[in-house]
């Protein structure tokens, strides 16, 4: 995936938010192993699907005031893909659309360190 970030600039604080947006590719694995349970079989899945997707990203980092080029970060990414869809089992389903079916999105949230090169 390629992103594109937007540092914003708050001239009174050293906290540096930012936010960015990225379109690439999109790779979904999902596997499914539920035992037997009553008079239901176990269930036994795994698919791979891979298209286009796109993310959103808001975060903040924090320069460490010992290293310069060191930043504390955190980080908020909101991923979609909308031609992956997913069944209300979790199943991949591909080209088919039915009313148990919604597109893949997942949500993550980073926290790190990250090195910024001078330039």
């Amino acid at each position: 995936m390629a992103n594109i970030y937007y540092d914003i600039n708050l001239s009174s604080t050293s906290l540096k938010p930012f936010v960015g947006i990225g379109a690439g590719g999109v790779t979904v694995h999902s596997k499914f192993d539920f035992p037997a349970a009553g008079t239901q079989s176990a269930i036994n899945s795994s698919k791979t699907s891979s298209n286009y997707g796109f993310q959103l990203s808001l975060g903040a980092r924090y320069p460490l005031p010992s290293a310069s080029n060191i930043n504390l970060y955190a980080q908020y990414k909101h991923i979609m893909a909308p031609n992956i869809k997913i069944d209300t089992s979790g199943q991949i389903v591909n080209g088919s659309t039915s009313p148990t079916t919604e597109r893949y999105s997942n949500n993550l949230f980073n926290v790190g360190l990250s090195y910024r090169f001078s330039m």
